[in-house]
């Protein structure tokens, strides 16, 4: 007996079975995808300290991931599918690496960026 699986790229897995005497094709609908981060602000960000600054990260995936801002191992802000951070008063102390972290029950995706705050 031979068995194949491959897919449509539409979400559907179809699983082929050979044998001597008929061949069997079945199908399956994905009920999980991993998550995709769909838009994140520009990666290497330069501002002004003492200014209004906002940061965004947007994703999709089944089920929708919870998505996360971490800086310095602290969860800053989360969402479904997509999470904000505002900062009122940019200052020196938020500066550094910034992680949009999105996870489902298919897998975690993270992307970083870079918040420069540069002096008044």
């Amino acid at each position: 007996m031979k068995r194949i699986v491959y897919s449509n790229g539409n979400g559907h897995l179809f699983l082929k079975i050979n044998n001597q005497l008929r061949n069997v094709i079945l199908t399956a609908l994905i009920l999980a995808e991993a998550p995709l981060i769909t838009y994140m602000t520009a990666v290497n960000s330069s501002y002004r300290e003492g200014s209004a600054v906002n940061i965004s990260c947007k994703t999709k995936g089944k089920p929708d991931p919870e998505v996360r801002w971490i800086h310095n191992q602290e969860v800053k802000s989360f969402g479904s599918t997509t999470a904000h951070l505002s900062f009122s008063s940019i200052s020196k102390a938020d500066k550094g690496i910034y992680t949009c972290r999105a996870n489902n029950s298919a897998g975690i995706l993270e992307k970083r960026l870079r918040l420069v705050v540069n002096c008044k």
